[in-house]
């Protein structure tokens, strides 16, 4: 369990006893315990705290996915834009890909970014460093993220994690989405450029120090999935049910807290 998830427990536990011991000054049922009271009471008691854990959610997801956004334009900007080689023009058009850009660097690199327009971005060094096919192999993965407008799926589903921090099932979900992109996009590959030129693709590429989609993403997993071993998805264990369980439980509980004590403070 991470620090930034004991402080979550600690302060999604600590809030609901607070307002059972003083904030409300819950009667012996407890307005702020799970069984509510009688009357028409009773169904907003039900409804209404789940909505606010909703509601909430759907905001700050909303939020969080535009910082990254606006993050993200701000980072494509600053790269350096360089004229792609004729050969890495001739083989985009050739393959029907029309967002393109070459970047500087010193390193081997390639991904897709953009949410309204997925580019491919690739560097000189990787058009240098790579072969016609081992290139090809390149652009059919990252153009397969295009197509899939991977960049804003996977934006999407990185900020749902972030925010539903209390739900960790959705991490774990976010993570086995991501690689399940890639392996796709490494079929999608190797179908139009053949296994060997996508093996050797993933050799001559390096991690870019940029928090993008990178060609090299799920590395060992995709290098398993070449050599033809059996890759196993296995579910989510049960400690993390059990903490999804724990947090959810938690965070509702605290929603309901905070709404009988708007409830008991109105005039």
């Amino acid at each position: 369990m991470t620090g930034r998830r004991l402080v979550l427990l600690g302060v999604l536990a600590a809030v609901p006893v607070a307002c059972l011991s003083t904030l409300a000054g819950c009667r012996m049922s407890g307005p702020c315990g799970w069984i509510p009271t009688q009357g028409a009471f009773w169904w907003s008691t039900a409804y209404v705290p789940p909505l606010l854990v909703i509601l909430t959610s759907v905001v700050t997801w909303t939020l969080r996915l535009g910082f990254v956004a606006s993050r993200t334009t701000r980072e494509l900007a600053r790269l350096p834009r360089v004229s792609g080689p004729p050969n890495l023009v001739r083989m985009a058009r050739a393959m029907g890909l029309e967002r393109i850009e070459c970047i500087g660097g010193g390193s081997p690199v390639a991904f897709c970014a953009g949410f309204a327009r997925p580019t491919v971005f690739i560097s000189q060094a990787a058009i240098t460093g790579l072969s016609d096919s081992e290139l090809m192999a390149v652009l059919h993965h990252e153009a397969d993220h295009a197509r899939r407008y991977e960049p804003l799926r996977r934006a999407a589903r990185t900020a749902a994690a972030d925010v539903l921090t209390f739900l960790p099932i959705v991490g774990w979900w976010s993570d086995r989405q991501i690689a399940r992109s890639e392996l796709s996009a490494d079929v999608a590959a190797e179908r139009m450029a053949g296994r060997s030129a996508l093996a050797g693709a993933l050799l001559v590429m390096t991690a870019p120090a940029i928090p993008m989609a990178a060609f090299v993403g799920h590395a060992e997993l995709r290098a398993r999935r070449l050599l033809g071993i059996r890759i196993d998805e296995p579910g989510p264990p049960r400690a993390m049910w059990a903490a999804t369980f724990v947090y959810s439980w938690l965070a509702l509980s605290l929603a309901t807290c905070l709404f009988e004590v708007v409830v008991a403070l109105r005039p």
